[in-house]
């Protein structure tokens, strides 16, 4: 099954909301389950744009995104190989979401190196089937 970007499901909140509630209402993004509105937040996060998700840098957020983008797919029937599945389980383990009130604040021990080739590995995988 092809895939969609992070960029698909930016545009098409609706699409997201049906995806997360296939998943049972909730999509893992490091140490929280999200809802659908707060994985769209997440996904609608703009560097240098004021909001409710805050992030230390734009690599971390980029990680979060696409982590949310690669588990979506999955969750849809894309079939993600063995290093793909690896690198979500080390994205989430290398993520701490902390949810308060509606604000969503995503920061991370991981190296900038081990970010940088996790989101590689999720992105390649988001987008080497595009379905748009």
């Amino acid at each position: 099954m092809c895939t969609y970007t992070k960029g698909f499901y930016r545009n098409h909140a609706a699409s997201t909301a049906a995806v997360i509630a296939f998943m049972g209402g909730s999509v893992r993004l490091g140490s929280a389950n999200l809802t659908a509105a707060q994985a769209q937040a997440v996904l609608n996060a703009t560097p240098g744009q004021s909001g409710n998700v805050t992030y230390p840098s734009n690599l971390l957020l980029n990680l979060a995104q696409q982590l949310i983008t690669g588990e979506l797919n999955v969750a849809r029937g894309s079939t993600a190989s063995s290093g793909v599945q690896s690198a979500i389980v080390s994205a989430n383990a290398g993520i701490t979401v902390t949810l308060s009130g509606g604000h969503i604040r995503l920061t991370s021990a991981l190296s900038t190196d081990a970010a940088s080739a996790l989101v590689a590995t999720i992105e390649n995988f988001n987008s080497a089937s595009d379905c748009g």
